[in-house]
C-alpha cells in the first residue's frame, strides 16, 4: 500500500508542478499581449481567455492542496530551495567575476550547489503538514518578536471554522482583524468596478483564489480603512481570528511588530506596482518578489519645520504606501499606491487642506535600493533623510568599501550555507544520508509568503 501511495504522490507531485509553471507561464504572456497583439479588442479578449485559464489551474491547484497538503508541501518546498540554489550560482559567479573568489574556491562551491541540485530530484514527493499553531508561528511579521509577546498573540488568536458559500469578509465593511487561512480554499471578489478613490482595492485582482498560509486583512488593521474586497468560500474553511484591538494593543506595545507589517504590506504593494510597471516587463513573478524583499519603510511625519525624504541614487525604487506625497521640483502631488517618478528629488508631505486624504498625520514609502547597497548590508535607516555633505572623493571612497565588505559578508554567508550539511569528495560525490526537510530550512508557508 505503502507503494501505491508513493505513486500516487509523485504523479500529483508532476501534476502540481506542471500546474504552477502553466501558470507562471500565462501571468509572463499576459505582460506581453499587447505587444503582439495589434487589435485592441483581440488583446482584450485574449487577456480575459488567459485569465479565466489561470484562474481555473489555480483553483485546482487550490483544491488539490487541500485534498493533498503533504504533496504541495513537498513542491513548494523543493521550489524553495531550488530559488536559494540558484540564487546562490548567481552570487557565487558575481563574486567570481570581480575577483573575490579564486577559481579553485569557485569551482568546489559550484561543485556544492551542483551536487545539493541533484539532490532534490531524489526529495520525497509527500512530506507531513504543519500544525496549525505552528502554521501561525511562521507569519512572516511575527519574526523576531520577543517570545513572551508571540505566545500572547497566539493566545489572542482564534480558530474558526466556515461551512463552503459561507462570507468571511464583506466587502466595505469596516475591518475588525486579521485572518489566516488554515486550510480549505476562498474566493476573493470585488463585486464593483475598481477606481482610485480606494486606494488600495486594485492591489487586488477582480477574482483570485487563495489557500492555507494566506493572511488577509493586514492593511485595513494599519490604515483603520474598510475592506476592499469580499472573500468567500469555495470548500469548508478552518481560518484563525485575530482582533484588531489584540493586534493594535500589541503594535503600541512593541512598535517594531508595525514596522514589520508595514513592511510586508509595502512589499505586497510594491510587487503588484512593478509587475505593472513597463520597465520590468520582461522581469519574472520570482524576480520581482526578490527585488521587493530587500525594500524597507521609511516614514515622513507632519512636523513644524516639515519632514522630507531625499531621493538619491542609492535608492532604485521608492513606492508610495500610505497617503499622499509632493515630487520635487515637479510639485506633483502622488497618491498611494504608486511609484515616485524617476526625476524626483525629494518628497514631502502635502500642505494640509479640507481633502482628508492628504491631512493624514504621516506617509510611509517602500524603498528599495540598488543592488551595491543591498550588499553593504544596511540601509540608512529613518533618519537622517538628508545626503551627506562628503566631497564626491570620500563617497566614492566610502561607497567602494561598502561594496566590498558587504560582498565579502555574502561571500560568506554563502560558504556557510553551502558546507552546512554536505562534504564533497574529490570525485565530486555528496556524502548525504536519507533526505531531511529540516536541512532546507524551509515550510509551505514560507514559501508562499
Amino acid at each position: 500500500m505503502k507503494v501505491i501511495d508513493n505513486i500516487i504522490n509523485r504523479y500529483l507531485s508532476l501534476g502540481y508542478d506542471i500546474g504552477k509553471g502553466f501558470v507562471m507561464a500565462v501571468e509572463e504572456i499576459s505582460k506581453h499581449i499587447d505587444r503582439m497583439v495589434e487589435h485592441e479588442d483581440t488583446a482584450r479578449r485574449l487577456k480575459l481567455q488567459s485569465d479565466i485559464n489561470r484562474l481555473e489551474v489555480i483553483r485546482s491547484l487550490a483544491l488539490l492542496r487541500k485534498e493533498h497538503p503533504g504533496v504541495a508541501i513537498s513542491v513548494k518546498t523543493r521550489h524553495a530551495i531550488r530559488s536559494v540554489l540558484n540564487r546562490c550560482h548567481d552570487v557565487l559567479q558575481e563574486m567570481q567575476s570581480d575577483g573575490l573568489i579564486d577559481e579553485g574556491d569557485g569551482q568546489k562551491l559550484s561543485m556544492i550547489i551542483e551536487v545539493k541540485m541533484k539532490r532534490l530530484q531524489n526529495a520525497p514527493a509527500h512530506m507531513i503538514p504543519s500544525a496549525p499553531e505552528t502554521l501561525l508561528r511562521s507569519i512572516t511579521w511575527l519574526g523576531d518578536t520577543p517570545d513572551d509577546l508571540t505566545d500572547r498573540i497566539i493566545e489572542s488568536a482564534v480558530l474558526r471554522e466556515y461551512q463552503a458559500d459561507e462570507v468571511i469578509i464583506h466587502e466595505g465593511e469596516v475591518s475588525d482583524g486579521i485572518y489566516l487561512v488554515v486550510s480549505g480554499l476562498v474566493r476573493i471578489s470585488a463585486k464593483r468596478e475598481i477606481d482610485q478613490s480606494d486606494i488600495y482595492a486594485h492591489v487586488l485582482k477582480t477574482t483570485d483564489y487563495l489557500s492555507s498560509g494566506t493572511v488577509l486583512g493586514e492593511m485595513g488593521v494599519l490604515t483603520g480603512m474598510s475592506r476592499s474586497a469580499s472573500i468567500f468560500c469555495e470548500t469548508a474553511v478552518q481560518a484563525f481570528f485575530i482582533d484588531a484591538s489584540y493586534i493594535l494593543s500589541f503594535m503600541c506595545e512593541h512598535p517594531p511588530l508595525a514596522d514589520r507589517l508595514w513592511r510586508v504590506c509595502g512589499m505586497r504593494i510594491a510587487n503588484t506596482m512593478l509587475a505593472n510597471n513597463i520597465f520590468y516587463t520582461g522581469w519574472g513573478s520570482q524576480q520581482l518578489r526578490l527585488l521587493c524583499e530587500t525594500g524597507y519603510i521609511e516614514v515622513l511625519f507632519r512636523i513644524p519645520d516639515g519632514d522630507a525624504l531625499e531621493i538619491d541614487e542609492s535608492m532604485r525604487e521608492v513606492i508610495i504606501v500610505y497617503n499622499k506625497v509632493v515630487c520635487l521640483p515637479s510639485g506633483e502631488i502622488v497618491g498611494c499606491p504608486a511609484i515616485i517618478p524617476h526625476g524626483t528629488t525629494k518628497v514631502k508631505l502635502p500642505e494640509q487642506t479640507e481633502d482628508t486624504t492628504c491631512s493624514r498625520d504621516h506617509a510611509r514609502l517602500l524603498v528599495i535600493p540598488r543592488p551595491e547597497v543591498q550588499s553593504s548590508g544596511g540601509h540608512r535607516g529613518s533618519k537622517p533623510h538628508v545626503r551627506s555633505e562628503q566631497s564626491s572623493g570620500q563617497l566614492k571612497k566610502a561607497k567602494r568599501t561598502s561594496i566590498l565588505d558587504g560582498k565579502r559578508t555574502q561571500h560568506l554567508a554563502i560558504l556557510h550555507f553551502l558546507r552546512r550539511s554536505t562534504k564533497v569528495h574529490p570525485e565530486g560525490s555528496a556524502e548525504s544520508g536519507e533526505w531531511s526537510t529540516q536541512e532546507s530550512g524551509f515550510d509551505e508557508d514560507a514559501v508562499d509568503h
